[in-house]
């Protein structure tokens, strides 16, 4: 079987797939386009895979992929393709989540994480909300130790707190707003907790970054060597990344 990804985007879509020995293909997410995912985009590349992954927000991008565009795409695959939407960025942004879609169809799936908005991440705790063939078909393949005790604990423990979710939220969004006002390079607009900056050479501005102590992603294994992601920290992380990119790019 294969899977349809898109490029650039997480890594990990194509290793579990390459990992299970299924083959992997592309569609093209471009940066002249504003990174759009859009059905025409995505469906001239599809032939028949069996999952087709939308990554709502984009990563590295910060794009997003409206509802309407989801049960488009879902519409117009083959009844045993799955359209697979991760939201693992998803508390971030504005739009509805996926998941609605999934309680109208059995086609659609959504992956969310406790590893960014509820500060997880060293957990490693996501999950899947799926259609109930879906699901049965993973339960016969899930290992037994796939999340700790630990994770699961402090997961719904995470749940309870909706005040840093929020609180969390609010500082990205400000965070994201911040950047874009500031920097002096492009950026591109994001609904996730970073921005995508366009500063000509991703690798030494990075390098450079870091000598002044602020970290920001180079995204040359994304196929962009021309740009870094920047993540929204607090006021003052975020103030201080801001000045920093400036005075090096």
């Amino acid at each position: 079987d294969s899977v349809l990804v898109p490029a650039p985007g997480f890594a990990y879509y194509a290793m579990s797939a390459r990992y299970h020995h299924g083959v992997v293909e592309e569609y093209p997410v471009r940066k002249e386009n504003e990174f759009a995912q859009n059905p025409d985009t995505v469906l001239s590349h599809y032939d028949g895979q069996r999952i087709v992954y939308l990554t709502s927000p984009h990563n590295p991008a910060g794009s997003e992929v409206s509802l309407s565009d989801v049960e488009a795409i879902a519409e117009r695959t083959d009844e045993k393709t799955l359209v697979l939407v991760d939201e693992a960025y998803g508390e971030f942004s504005g739009q509805p989540s996926a998941t609605g879609l999934v309680e109208e169809r059995d086609d659609v799936a959504v992956l969310r994480t406790f590893s960014k908005a509820y500060g997880l991440a060293g957990m490693r705790l996501g999950y899947a909300i799926v259609p109930a063939e879906w699901a049965d078909a993973y339960a016969r393949i899930n290992t037994p130790f796939s999340a700790s005790e630990l994770a699961c604990r402090a997961g719904l423990a995470a749940l309870d707190d909706d005040e840093h979710v929020e609180r969390t939220v609010e500082t990205a969004r400000w965070g994201r707003e911040y950047m874009a006002d500031h920097l002096g390079c492009r950026t591109f607009d994001s609904a996730g907790n970073f921005v995508l900056c366009e500063v000509g050479d991703g690798t030494a501005v990075a390098e450079a970054a870091k000598r002044e102590g602020v970290i920001v992603r180079d995204t040359t294994s994304f196929g962009l060597p021309e740009c870094v992601r920047v993540t929204c920290g607090t006021r003052e992380g975020t103030e201080r990344a801001v000045e920093v990119l400036n005075d090096v790019t």
